[in-house]
């Protein structure tokens, strides 16, 4: 995400860690690393573009991307859907998809349905 608010997609392959050696070299990715004790913790935190950084994420136009690839940019409206999904809309899709698949009635997908906050 950029200061200026826009979000973007790296590619699939490269949304693991280990493909970013020169953000690991970086202090701020330590503290980042040293901060997350459990799985799917998450934590935000800024970057400062050093020289290696903006080579490597920043064409000479400007345009972000990674390994010669542009990034491309999210919808936000897409995203908030993606990060924050509500309750009732993914209850809603499992009971949709419950009954279309056994033909059974909203009552009984309810009573068997359990949510469970992590």
């Amino acid at each position: 995400m950029t200061e200026d608010g826009k979000r973007y997609v790296l590619p699939e392959d490269a949304m693991y860690v280990s493909a970013h050696k020169e953000l690991q070299k970086v202090n701020t990715f330590n503290k980042v690393k040293a901060s997350l004790k459990r799985r799917h913790d998450k934590i935000s935190a800024w970057f400062i573009l050093t020289d290696d950084l903006e080579k490597t994420y920043i064409d000479e136009a400007g345009n972000l991307e990674f390994e010669d690839r542009i990034l491309q940019e999210m919808d936000n409206e897409k995203n908030d859907d993606i990060e924050n999904p509500s309750l009732a809309r993914i209850l809603e899709k499992l009971v949709e998809a419950s009954q279309k698949k056994e033909g059974k009635n909203l009552k009984h997908s309810a009573d068997k349905l359990i949510v469970v906050q992590v």
